[in-house]
């Protein structure tokens, strides 16, 4: 009977561990652009009894059983009750309506739903800027530049524009979350930049810097002794005519 016994084969195991996780904030936001790129993040704490590793777990994202194209930073090592920050680069696709989104962490026969939400995927919005040339009365101006930036990172650029008294639109923003906050810059050749920090939504987002000034006489975007340098060399009527002129 012992030996019988002994000779049944024996597996060596480890007791299964619960793993659990979760996120302190949310990874996926409600609102985002078709056919835009982003950079995602949440700070995710280990609330099981598993240690988080890289190379040992795996993070997807989905729309229902489609997966959606992720790129996923290294994962932290995070110990039970340690809070450490994941961070995805996602392509959404290039459709709008409702996708329901799921970021799920894989490890071994173990999935852990991180975050399910409904997101809806909107056309590109537009942002439209109003403001004075100097004190001109018609404000027209070509060839102006948007610049639209997330703090330092620069999203998108607009060039080869027309102000029409006033005003200048740039459509098709892209890479933004509607109702986050972003840097606008506008550039008009001759004047000096201006720039507003502000939330761009979903549709058309309406900005009014403070008025340009034309005192970009050098073309290198700010006011230094090259412009003065330069200005005294045009004829006080053109001067004049970019303060005043029609």
């Amino acid at each position: 009977m012992y030996d019988a016994y002994r000779n049944l084969p024996k597996t060596k195991g480890q007791p299964k561990q619960r793993e659990s996780y979760i996120l302190k904030n949310d990874l996926l936001p409600k609102k985002l652009v078709a056919g835009s790129t982003y950079t995602l993040r949440a700070d995710m704490q280990n609330t099981g009894q598993g240690i988080l590793s890289v190379g040992d777990y795996m993070l997807t994202v989905s729309d229902g059983d489609t997966p959606i194209p992720v790129i996923v930073d290294p994962l932290p090592y995070l110990e039970p009750e340690n809070t450490g920050t994941i961070t995805i680069h996602v392509q959404m696709p290039n459709k709008t309506g409702t996708l329901q989104i799921t970021a799920t962490l894989h490890h071994n026969d173990q999935s852990v739903l991180l975050q399910a939400r409904q997101v809806a995927l909107v056309p590109p919005p537009s942002v439209e800027i109003r403001s004075l040339l100097g004190w001109r009365k018609t404000g027209d101006a070509s060839n102006v530049s948007v610049l639209v930036y997330d703090n330092n990172t620069l999203l998108q650029k607009f060039t080869g524009l027309s102000m029409k008294e006033g005003i200048v639109t740039a459509r098709g923003l892209t890479n933004i979350i509607p109702g986050n906050p972003y840097r606008v810059v506008i550039l008009v050749p001759g004047y000096l930049p201006r720039q507003v920090i502000g939330a761009l939504q979903d549709k058309t987002t309406t900005i009014y810097p403070k008025r340009f000034l034309p005192l970009d006489f050098s073309g290198d975007g700010q006011f230094s002794w090259a412009d003065i340098l330069v200005g005294i060399q045009i004829a006080p009527l053109t001067v004049l005519a970019r303060f005043f002129g029609p």
